[in-house]
């Protein structure tokens, strides 16, 4: 049976990147929108390092071409241990990975969609939502609604109160801007034996003296952590200052299954729509953004449709899950790459960056090995 739901006042959750993209989708199809955003400024407090692929850059296209402040062609995995940190193998990419200013970009995509007929009242904390009757409480009173929209975020507490999705799993990415004597060309992946076995850190270079640093963790002490991962890391170029920190939670439950109903949509890390692996979201919000796109009609969505398209993007990330598992099951990302390098393998291609598709991977003491 194929359910259109006629809508026309839609409530829109959390102004971060999922909730204005899905606002200025639905604003193009005649829906009236107002976001609710329980902080002072579009865009802040920062929680993202901002490294997309060429196909989020494409989808995006002009609401983020003038955000992009640097590019890369490949990764460097380093190994820190207590010897020192070496090099131990290079991910290469088909296509450029770029690194944009999600803040400027949020901030950007809020003057559109205010331009376009949406309103945003910020500082508008959202209390309850009531699916039986229609209804959000906000700290600005209460609200009636066609559609919620919840793009909360990674904390899912919305989503978790009203038993629509798993919440149960979460990991840290603590980061921070660093001024250094010379950022790195690439960026570096990191893995330790000082890091948990699910745990990674990565340096990305966004100008020629600053980079950020970040990891990935579930320790309570986790600023220490990356303080401790700074002075392994730059520990050949100790001269280096700490200027921002920021960060936040990561979802790492299975993705939301039922993210629409009769009167509600789930958004982007509200629905654990997280590549495990790496734990980047803005892939998976992109692509349900799409499909959110390719089935909205003038003030109507079709929710068989979209549950149809959704299914797709739900069985990737399963398929990553399980890869994720089976990282975990050989000792982690420290263990992996240590095997990796005891067989010689020096390079590995990726032909597709967001599905991690590898094509091609050359060994120092193998001829190269293609894998389909």
């Amino acid at each position: 049976m194929v359910r259109d739901m006629d809508l026309r006042k839609v409530l829109v959750v959390g102004a971060g990147l999922g909730g204005l993209l899905t606002s200025y989708v639905m604003i193009g199809r005649g829906f009236e929108v107002e976001l609710l955003e329980e902080h002072d400024v579009i865009g802040l407090p920062r929680h993202c390092s901002g490294l997309v692929s060429d196909y989020v850059v494409g989808f995006l296209g002009g609401l983020v071409k003038e955000h992009i402040t640097n590019r890369f062609s490949e990764y460097v995995v380093k190994v820190v241990e207590d010897v020192g940190v070496r090099e131990a193998l290079t991910l290469g990419f088909r296509k450029p990975v770029y690194l944009v200013d999600r803040v400027g970009i949020e901030k950007s995509l809020c003057e559109v969609v205010t331009s376009l007929g949406g309103k945003v009242s910020t500082r508008t904390v959202v209390t309850n939502i009531d699916l039986g009757k229609n209804l959000l409480r906000s700290s600005r009173g209460t609200h009636h609604y066609d559609l919620v929209v919840i793009s909360e975020g990674a904390s899912r507490r919305l989503t978790k109160s009203l038993d629509l999705c798993r919440v149960r799993k979460y990991v840290l990415g603590p980061q921070a801007v660093l001024k250094t004597s010379k950022s790195p060309e690439n960026v570096e992946v990191i893995v330790s034996p000082f890091l948990e076995a699910d745990g990674f850190g990565w340096v990305i270079p966004i100008d020629e003296k600053h980079v950020i640093l970040g990891l990935v963790t579930t320790s309570k002490k986790a600023a220490l952590l990356l303080k401790y991962l700074a002075k392994k890391v730059f520990s050949v170029t100790p001269n280096y200052t700490f200027k921002e920190f920021f960060g936040g939670l990561i979802p790492m439950d299975e993705p939301c299954e039922s993210i629409v109903g009769r009167n509600y949509l789930i958004v982007g890390d509200a629905a654990s729509l997280i590549k495990p692996v790496s734990r980047g979201g803005i892939y998976s919000l992109v692509e349900e953004v799409r499909v959110l796109r390719d089935t909205l009609y003038k003030r109507s969505l079709n929710q068989d449709l979209m549950l149809s398209k959704y299914k797709k993007l739900v069985s990737l990330l399963k398929t990553q899950h399980r890869i994720h598992k089976i990282i975990l099951g050989v000792g982690g990302y420290y263990k992996l790459v240590k095997s990796f390098t005891r067989l010689g393998l020096s390079e590995v291609r990726l032909l597709d960056y967001d599905k991690l598709v590898p094509v091609l991977t050359t060994s120092k003491f193998l001829s190269t090995q293609r894998i389909y």
